[in-house]
């Protein structure tokens, strides 16, 4: 109970223009990332010894998805089965997952900034993978997907902090725009549509670990949106599926942690050639 009491204290931060007088929105959905969040900062007072810091994502009636990194100020590796001390726990909001239509970024002499152009509802559901076909489940890096009332689903890749280290990064062309604000970064979807008929309000990720779906010739990560009439839709994301051995599909996002044929810098591509939101089955 100690690390739930822990989590109800932090505090989203003011990132939507909201006045320090005006109330918390509430939290929808809160969701743990199977990735971690980037290794300490030199700058950092843990030790250089701690694990990476857990990922937790945060979804609520904002226009932003926050991203929060939770460490342990001690040498505990939080990767065992030792109770995480929430006492010595340290959250930092450090990324703002954004819809396209996010307002407009403009400078105000401190740096660039989004200014939201509309309240909304928030996002209504809310889930995360790793996207990897193989069996290992540390491996691949994180898909993010959430949904809006009325439909509006937005998808999120995020590289794996070990594939960072090695020097890998997106291709340019696949990597959506990114602005940061007071050391938190406000990332734009690489993938967004609408599915009229779906409600918004629950979805989830099929997992990549299906491979029996997952195969050369359907290669898009699939996404299943439920509907008000009890159906249930499943639908690209325009994201590739990463699968072991995948090498064959040179600049694909078939790069996995601990596959000994990437090469340091690569620079791989993450968007397939499917239109994001197209409807394979109901």
């Amino acid at each position: 109970m100690s690390g739930y009491r822990t989590l109800h204290r932090i505090k989203p931060s003011k990132q939507d223009g909201d006045e320090s007088s005006s109330p918390p929105p509430p939290i929808w959905r809160v969701r743990f990332s199977p990735c971690r969040s980037s290794a300490p900062s030199s700058s950092s007072s843990l030790p250089s010894s701690s694990p990476s810091p857990l990922r937790l994502l945060a979804a609520g009636a904002s226009n932003t998805i926050q991203c929060y990194s939770l460490t342990e100020r001690t040498n505990k590796d939080a990767n065992t089965d030792d109770i995480l001390d929430a006492s010595a726990m340290s959250v930092e909001c450090t990324d703002c997952l954004v819809s396209k239509e996010y307002g407009d970024c403009v400078d105000d002499g401190d740096g660039a900034a989004f200014v939201p152009s509309r309240a909304t509802l928030g996002y209504a559901a809310l889930d995360i993978a790793r996207n990897y076909c193989g069996a290992d489940p540390a491996s691949g890096s994180e898909i993010v997907v959430a949904s809006q009332l009325g439909g509006k689903v937005c998808v999120w890749f995020r590289l794996d902090p070990m594939l960072i280290e090695k020097g890998m990064s997106v291709a340019t062309e696949d990597e959506p725009a990114t602005t940061t604000r007071e050391n938190t970064k406000y990332i734009r979807p690489h993938a967004e549509f609408s599915i009229d008929a779906a409600t918004g309000t629950t979805l989830a990720i099929r997992p990549p670990t299906l491979g029996n779906y997952y195969t050369k010739k359907e290669t898009d990560i699939i996404v299943a949106l439920g509907c008000a009439n009890g159906a249930v839709i499943l639908c690209k994301t325009g994201i590739l599926a990463a699968r072991p051995g995948g090498g064959e599909n040179a600049g694909s996002s078939s790069v996995v942690i601990g596959d000994s044929s990437s090469s340091v810098g690569e620079s791989i591509n993450v968007l397939s050639k499917s239109t994001p939101g197209e409807i394979v089955a109901t």
